[in-house]
């Protein structure tokens, strides 16, 4: 267990760090919580939010969002007035007087690419065995890298 001292200086080093927090920081986080406003089936798709102007941008990754986004603007548009209030959030911090919705498709996944194997066998080595069945697939085993090698 974390004795009580302990868990109080924490909380004082964490306010002091929350001071001093970077502005755009500040932003990002108060984006984040406005961003909670979307119904679930919105925020599953959303990429980021970001402040273009006087209007606060959400960026999903699927187009067919951005209709189910405007049909939905103006209960997000409450949702937000009532988070903005709850975190009490000033409008030093995040200024917007519109919402609206791009769509911008995820980059398509790289496929791995198989770097292929230089073989290195000639097919020139001696067979030594004294089982004739073995030694016969030994001699496949030869003519085959023979094969791979010239053609």
């Amino acid at each position: 267990m974390i004795p009580n001292a302990v868990v109080k200086e924490v909380d004082e080093m964490m306010e002091g760090l929350e001071a001093t927090r970077s502005p755009k920081l500040a932003q990002a986080q108060a984006i984040h919580k406005l961003s909670k406003a979307l119904p679930l089936k919105l925020q599953q798709f959303l990429l980021y939010g970001a402040i273009e102007g006087e209007t606060l941008v959400f960026y999903f990754y699927h187009p067919a969002v951005l209709m189910e986004f405007e049909r939905d603007k103006e209960s997000i548009l409450a949702r937000m007035r009532t988070i903005y209030k709850e975190e009490g959030m000033s409008p030093s911090l995040i200024l917007f007087r519109r919402i609206s919705a791009k769509s911008k498709p995820r980059a398509p996944k790289k496929e791995s690419v198989e770097e292929k194997h230089h073989e290195r066998a000639e097919g020139t080595f001696e067979i030594k065995c004294n089982d004739p069945t073995l030694a016969a697939k030994f001699r496949q085993i030869r003519e085959h890298i023979r094969r791979e090698k010239e053609g």
